[in-house]
């Protein structure tokens, strides 16, 4: 008899998916564009760099602000994911689980009530 291995990661997507479905189907997102905006000339680092800096940084907060960072973490991501153009599926996923994580009392109703105010 050989044991069967679990993916959880399969199974939160599995079921995420499901529910998702159930409440809402998100239509496209469009964002207006931005504002011309000239922004102050900053002498450019490599994405190496950058991202060492970021990464840096988010290790510094989460010492000094412990768990309550994962919230500011969470809020971080979204914004991020909703500057962008066009979300594709996994973008989608993600902010659902986003939604799910910060709001796990009544995370069907906050991502119904999200995606209705993105169309």
């Amino acid at each position: 008899m050989s044991a069967k291995r679990k993916n959880p990661l399969k199974d939160l997507d599995a079921f995420l998916k499901q529910e998702a479905a159930s409440l809402v189907t998100p239509e496209k997102v469009e964002t207006p564009a931005p504002e011309q905006v000239s922004a102050p000339v900053v002498p450019e680092k490599s994405a190496e760099t950058s991202m060492a800096a970021i990464i840096q940084e988010l290790k510094s907060r989460i010492q000094q602000q412990g768990e309550g960072f994962k919230a500011e973490f969470y809020e971080l991501i979204q914004q991020v994911l909703e500057s962008q153009q066009q979300l594709s599926s996994k973008d989608i996923m993600l902010i659902n689980t986003l939604l799910y994580l910060r709001n796990q009392d009544n995370w069907k109703e906050r991502i119904k009530e999200y995606w209705d105010k993105q169309s």
